[in-house]
Parts: C-alpha cells; sequence; structure tokens
C-alpha cells in the first residue's frame, strides 16, 4: 500500500483502469473529497448492491473540478 495522494487520478486505481472514459478519467481523489466531481447524486443509491456500477453509467453534470455539488455517490466512490 502506498500514500494516496489528492492529484491522483480515480482511473489509476485498480476497478478503474481502462473503464473510465472522458471526463470520468478526468476525476482526482480531490475532487470526490471535495464535492466537486461532477458525480450526480443518485437518490436512494444505497439501497444497490453495486454503486460502482450505477457510477459507471451515469453521465457526469459538470467536468471534473468544476462545480460544487454535493453527492453521495461521489462519496462512496472514493469510499
Amino acid at each position: 500500500h502506498g500514500d494516496l495522494g489528492l492529484k491522483q487520478k480515480l482511473s489509476d486505481f485498480p476497478g478503474f483502469q481502462n473503464v473510465l472514459v472522458a471526463p470520468k478519467n478526468e476525476i482526482e481523489i480531490q475532487h470526490l473529497l471535495a464535492q466537486t466531481s461532477g458525480v450526480v447524486d443518485l437518490p436512494n443509491m444505497w439501497e444497490f448492491p453495486d454503486t460502482i456500477s450505477l457510477f459507471l453509467q451515469q453521465p457526469l453534470f459538470s467536468a471534473p473540478g468544476l462545480q460544487f455539488a454535493y453527492s453521495n455517490t461521489g462519496s462512496a466512490v472514493v469510499g
């Protein structure tokens, strides 16, 4: 295990490598933590067993880093 960098892209991590396409491949850890990832807040997402699959299926509402919007989904993705 290594250090987690705020500027590390989500696409650098196992499970996300080679599956994230633009603009999701530009999401950084800092975007997820600061609620600026552009990840849509999916209602009732806690009822679904695979939040990551839901995240992969949904488009972003804005480019990563541009707009603040609270997202439970983004928080779940960052873990």
